[in-house]
C-alpha cells in the first residue's frame, strides 16, 4: 500500500480510538446509561488551495475522510473546505451555537497553522503576508471559540493536524492589530493552547474538560 496510504490509516485508526476513548469519558463523568443518548457535533474543516502561500495536497481529503468517521460514530458533522477568514470565522460562530445543547462538541482542523504572541492561528486560504499586521481579522484566532464552547458544552475536543512549518517569511512578525506590538511567528507551527477566554455574561454549564490534540 506504501507509506503514505498506510499513514492515513494510522491516523484514522487513532483518531477512532481517541475520540471513542474521549466518548467513554463523557458517559462515566455525567453518569450517562447508554452512549447512544449523547448528543456529539463536530466541524471539520480542510484548507488545501492556498491562494497566496503553499498549498497542501492532503486536507480536503483528510476532511472527507475524517467526516465520514465522526458520522459513522454518530456525530453530527460538518465538513467545509477552502475557506477564507470571512468563512472560517462564520462556520465556527454557528459551530457554537448548534454545539450548545450537545454533550461533545469537536472541531478537527487541517491546514497552515502558526502561533504568536501566546495565541494560535489557523490560516484561511486567502492569507498572505500582510494577513499577519491585522492578525485578529485577516486570520483566526482559536481562543474565542474555545473559550465559548467552554461554557456551553460539557467536553470539547480539539484536532489541529496543521503543518509543523511557519508558511510565512522566517523573519515575519505578527500584529494582533494594526497598532498592537510586534510578535515573532514561531517556526514551528502552532503551540500547546495556553488557555482560553472565557465569554463575558456566559451561562454556565458542567465542564468536563477540553481536550487539544496537535499534529
Amino acid at each position: 500500500m506504501g507509506l503514505v496510504g498506510n499513514q492515513h490509516f494510522f491516523k484514522q485508526g487513532w483518531l477512532t480510538a481517541f475520540v471513542g476513548a474521549m466518548l467513554c469519558l463523557v458517559v462515566t463523568s455525567a453518569h450517562a446509561a447508554e452512549p447512544a443518548s449523547l448528543k456529539g457535533v463536530a466541524l471539520i474543516v480542510g484548507q488545501s488551495k492556498y491562494q497566496h502561500i503553499a498549498a497542501l495536497p492532503n486536507p480536503t481529503n483528510d476532511a472527507r475522510d475524517i467526516a465520514k468517521m465522526l458520522t459513522d460514530l454518530g456525530f453530527d458533522a460538518r465538513s467545509v473546505t477552502d475557506r477564507d477568514a470571512a468563512k472560517v470565522k462564520r462556520d465556527l460562530e454557528r459551530f457554537a451555537e448548534d454545539a450548545e445543547d450537545a454533550d461533545v462538541a469537536l472541531i478537527y482542523y487541517s491546514g497552515h497553522g502558526i502561533e504568536a504572541g501566546g495565541e494560535n492561528y489557523l490560516v484561511p486560504v486567502d492569507a498572505d503576508v500582510s494577513s499577519l499586521k491585522d492578525a485578529d481579522q485577516a486570520l483566526v484566532p482559536i481562543s474565542a471559540v474555545m473559550g465559548e464552547l467552554k461554557t456551553t458544552v460539557p467536553v470539547t475536543i480539539m484536532l489541529l493536524d496543521a503543518c509543523r512549518t511557519n508558511p510565512f517569511p522566517a523573519d515575519a512578525v505578527l500584529r494582533r492589530a494594526p497598532t498592537a506590538s510586534a510578535s515573532p511567528v514561531s517556526a514551528g507551527g502552532l503551540e500547546p493552547v495556553r488557555g482560553a477566554r472565557a465569554r463575558a455574561n456566559a451561562t454556565a454549564t458542567e465542564n468536563l474538560g477540553t481536550v487539544i490534540g496537535f499534529a
